[in-house]
């Protein structure tokens, strides 16, 4: 069962001023962005509380702190060594980010930055944990006495390739960001554990879109037409591509079953793509209304072990979307995975964890023959959905948590 909701009220933040310095902006795009728009705006719907973004370009929320680095030989040599980040010479540019403060390293006009902080005096800084802003949060809020809540939404480090020697620095810097944070959001249990002891850290799951737009669904019987629809909504490139485009292959010319994919063009070959698109497998972007239209829906975690650390401690956001529409879902990931972890602990999703896309085929064939444990899972998703991933809950936990950092 869910925690108890916090019973603070947003009226407690009323008058507040909250600034939010941070890698991630609030903007209604996708992953930890429209995550971040979706609370922000929320709140300001519910409460009169003034929201500035520090950016370096207009933001849709609140408004916008312009600290775009003023041109100098100092912004030259800060965008030189973030140049070189993407180039051959990445690992030792990032290692040389690492060593150096972030206000030394980061493009920013620290002087409107502070000037801000000093005559506006935020009572909160929000981050999220993912670029060298974070850590420009964690010196200004130290410097300033302001406290400084962040959102961790996986295991950073784990996406940058450094030199041996940096890895441990940019770890410990990763967890020093966690120990200094008032409240840290993190967005699984497996992350808290990696992350380690904190005074006040909070398992926030990613918030879903608002549920006017997509009402939860009646949970579906057994599908009894053919065929039964596989349905998938996400990334279509790197290992998620590769294995749905095992999946879809293997699945294709089949009477019984056929995949459908929603999302970012894959990188697939060409004629590979073309025919995906043809027979109406691939559809591109679309409402969130269209998951009706499937039987089972499909999330993936990679089996590859330079993923493990991502998949051991992200969380699959489509899954609490998935869930709202009544249907069964399906995991397919290593069993270390989040996803699968959660399934196992909360009997909500069916799980396969071989590596294999003949399994997944299987798996939904011998669900399809169980109509009992087919509508146990799609109500088991939509309680789910109803408890632990209700957005009134999860914006409840947010606004509880920035309290508690301007109380204390």
């Amino acid at each position: 069962m869910p925690e108890r909701l916090p019973s603070e009220s947003p009226a407690g933040l009323a008058g507040r001023r909250l600034l939010v310095l941070s890698p991630v902006t609030p903007r209604q795009t996708s992953g930890g962005e429209i995550i971040l728009y979706r609370h922000l705006a929320r709140l300001a719907e519910a409460v009169d509380i003034t929201v500035a973004v520090a950016a370096g370009q207009s933001s849709q929320l609140g408004r916008t702190l312009d600290v775009a680095a003023p041109p100098g030989l100092w912004a030259l040599a800060q965008h030189g060594l973030e140049r070189l980040t993407r180039t051959r010479f990445a690992p030792w540019a990032r290692a040389a980010r690492w060593m150096l403060p972030a206000r030394v390293v980061v493009p920013c006009n620290l002087k409107r930055l502070r000037e801000h902080i000093k005559y506006h005096r935020p009572d909160v800084i929000l981050t999220v944990a993912h670029g060298d802003q974070a850590w420009l949060a964690l010196e200004m809020a130290a410097d300033c006495g302001v406290p400084l809540v962040s959102v961790f939404h996986d295991w950073f480090p784990a996406y940058l390739t450094v030199p041996a020697w940096a890895r441990a620095r940019l770890e410990a810097n990763f967890r020093r960001l966690y120990q200094q944070s008032r409240v840290a959001f993190v967005v699984s249990e497996s992350l808290k554990q990696a992350l380690g002891p904190h005074h006040d850290a909070v398992v926030l799951y990613p918030i879903p879109g608002d549920s006017s737009v997509v009402p939860l669904a009646t949970p579906s019987a057994p599908v009894r037409q053919k065929p039964l629809v596989l349905g998938y909504l996400g990334n279509l490139s790197g290992n998620y591509g590769g294995m749905m485009r095992q999946l879809w292959e293997t699945v294709n010319g089949q009477s019984d079953l056929a995949v459908r994919m929603w999302g970012p063009l894959p990188d697939w070959p060409a004629t590979l793509l073309q025919a995906c698109c043809e027979d109406g497998s691939y559809g591109g972007y679309v409402p969130l209304e269209t998951l009706h239209t499937t039987d089972v829906l499909l999330v993936v975690a990679s089996f590859a072990s330079e993923d493990a650390t991502l998949m051991q401690t992200n969380f699959p956001s489509k899954l609490i979307e998935y869930c709202r529409f009544g249907k069964p879902v399906m995991i397919w990931g290593p069993e270390y995975s989040s996803g699968v972890q959660w399934a196992r602990q909360h009997r909500a999703a069916h799980v396969v964890t071989e590596d294999a896309p003949e399994a997944v085929i299987t798996a939904v064939r011998r669900l399809a023959q169980q109509p009992d444990e087919w509508q146990r899972l799609a109500r088991a998703a939509q309680q789910a959905a109803r408890t632990l991933f209700e957005p009134d809950r999860l914006q409840a936990q947010f606004v509880s948590g920035l309290m508690r950092a301007i109380r204390h």
